[in-house]
């Protein structure tokens, strides 16, 4: 899932009027936005070239961010039109469907992380790097 489907739970427990729902929905969120922020920082820095890392982390930032003003200038004829309840269900529909859209691509199911380097190449490369800072 994509690393912001979580965030649709709140916005489900809101449409619900019910503040465990909320409380627990928003714990979740947390635990999932958790999650999913160290996977993909973990698949950056093993997959992508170290020279290329900033710019795939700026687009990302960029994607995630875009959407935001969007979302600000529609919630509010969203909820004239729909009530509150209606928009807050259709916000948390449109995140989970926009969430779970990359598994469509067989690519991305295929996804995997590598094996991670082993412990001793690394501590001799420290090793090697550290002698020559003065």
């Amino acid at each position: 899932m994509h690393r912001d489907g979580p965030t649709a739970l709140p916005l489900a427990a809101l449409a619900l009027q019910a503040p465990l729902p909320v409380l627990v929905a928003a714990f979740v969120t947390g635990v999932g936005l958790d999650v999913s922020i160290n996977r993909f920082g973990t698949y950056q820095q093993r997959q992508v070239p170290t020279g290329l890392q900033a710019r795939t982390a700026s687009y990302s930032l960029l994607a995630q961010q875009l959407p935001i003003p969007l979302g600000n200038l529609l919630a509010g004829p969203m909820e004239r039109a729909f009530g509150l309840v209606g928009s807050l269900v259709g916000c948390a529909t449109v995140i989970v469907a926009v969430a779970w859209m990359p598994l469509l691509s067989r690519g991305v199911r295929a996804m995997g992380l590598p094996a991670p380097e082993r412990a001793a190449p690394v501590a001799a490369r420290a090793a090697a790097g550290a002698g020559a800072v003065t």
